[in-house]
């Protein structure tokens, strides 16, 4: 990303560098970013094709997780067709039946979504949600198109999911939770942390039941547990 001047004071740039490799799951569980549970978890979501929302901040490592359960996917089912879309090429998946598209100045990712429903895919992905597309999202994966995987910022597993009620009334529509409740299966929270060599750490994993729209909150299946000893804080609902 750069930034030039009258925009900034002065010239301003970051290089974001992809990982070179995709980092699996079994890593992951090695490093103490997840436990036994959570791997366990997540596993059992790709296989039941579940659609997973992985939400955090800014560098929390969001994309890399992403890949790491595209990776699991493209174990269980090599021979899915998956179709990813971004506006920067991050996500790496390994299945051969694969189309990777990208958005333009004049093809935006509300478009390419909107193509995919004719390409007939088994899975959708998108890199990052930012917008009004957030609204052509969860209407793919509530019609027939399960098990995709999105990322979106947001600080926890709870917020992720109004985040993205946020950005779908971008598109100028209501933002219907019920029916991202209905969309979004499973949300991994991820963020920083000093406490492991990666730096990362999911804190949350949630499986979404519905909305309550009496006290108009999103639900869980299960009670707040804890989880692994080391990280005290962490947690799966």
């Amino acid at each position: 990303q750069g930034i030039i001047p009258p925009a900034a004071p002065g010239p301003v740039f970051l290089i974001r560098k992809p990982s070179s490799r995709v980092i699996r799951l079994s890593e992951y569980l090695e490093q103490d970013v997840i436990d036994i549970e959570q791997f366990e978890k997540i596993r059992d979501a790709v296989r039941k094709r579940e659609a997973i929302l992985v939400v955090g901040g800014t560098m929390s490592g969001k994309t890399t997780f992403a890949n790491a359960v595209l990776d699991e996917i493209a174990t269980q089912f090599p021979g899915d067709r998956v179709a990813i879309i971004e506006d920067t090429l991050e996500l790496k998946c390994n299945v051969a039946n694969r189309l990777h598209l990208r958005t333009t100045p004049t093809q935006t990712m509300d478009d390419l979504l909107r193509y995919c429903m004719r390409l007939s895919p088994h899975r959708i992905v998108v890199g990052e949600v930012r917008g009004p597309e957030a609204y052509s999202l969860v209407k793919a994966w509530n019609t027939g198109h399960p098990g995709g995987i999105s990322t979106v910022h947001a600080n926890s597993a709870r917020t992720g999911l109004m985040r993205l009620g946020q950005l779908i009334s971008e598109a100028n529509v209501a933002p219907c939770p019920e029916g991202i409740a209905e969309a979004v299966n499973m949300v991994v929270y991820i963020e920083q942390t000093q406490n492991n060599r990666c730096g990362r750490v999911v804190r949350e994993i949630a499986r979404v039941k519905g909305y309550d729209k009496g006290t108009g909150e999103y639900v869980f299946a299960d009670p707040m547990v804890k989880v692994s000893e080391l990280r005290k804080d962490a947690s799966i609902v």
